[in-house]
C-alpha cells in the first residue's frame, strides 16, 4: 500500500482555494508518484456540509501563480475530476464521499 511521504500547499490565494502537491511513496517494482491539485472548498450551509473539488491543473498558472513542472524522478498522476463531501450526520459523526478518476500512470513508467 503506497504511503504519503510529502504534503504542501504551493499557493493559497483564498480561504477556500489552494494548490497542493502530494507525493506517495510506493513498493518496488512501482516508482514513486506526485499529484498536484487545484482544489476549492464550498460550504453548504443547508445540508451541514463541505463541498471539495479537486482535478490536476490544465493551464500553466493558477491565477497568475505558475503550476511546478513534474518532478525528473516522479511520475505524475493525472486526476481529471475528483470531489469530496462532508457532510456532519451528528456532532460526533461525519460522512465522507469520495468520488475521483485517477490516471497513476503505470503503463511504461513503472
Amino acid at each position: 500500500m503506497p504511503s504519503l511521504k510529502e504534503a504542501s500547499c504551493i499557493y493559497e490565494p483564498s480561504k477556500f482555494r489552494k494548490l497542493v502537491r502530494y507525493v506517495y511513496d510506493f513498493p518496488w517494482p512501482v516508482s514513486n508518484r506526485e499529484i498536484v491539485l487545484e482544489c476549492a472548498g464550498f460550504p453548504v450551509a443547508q445540508t451541514k456540509s463541505a463541498l471539495l473539488t479537486l482535478r490536476s491543473p490544465t493551464r500553466p498558472t493558477l491565477l497568475g501563480y505558475p503550476v511546478p513542472e513534474p518532478s525528473a524522478d516522479l511520475v505524475r498522476c493525472d486526476i481529471p475530476l475528483g470531489c469530496v463531501n462532508l457532510m456532519i450526520l451528528e456532532p460526533e459523526l461525519t460522512q465522507i464521499s469520495i468520488v475521483m478518476q485517477v490516471n497513476p500512470r503505470f503503463v511504461g513508467a513503472m
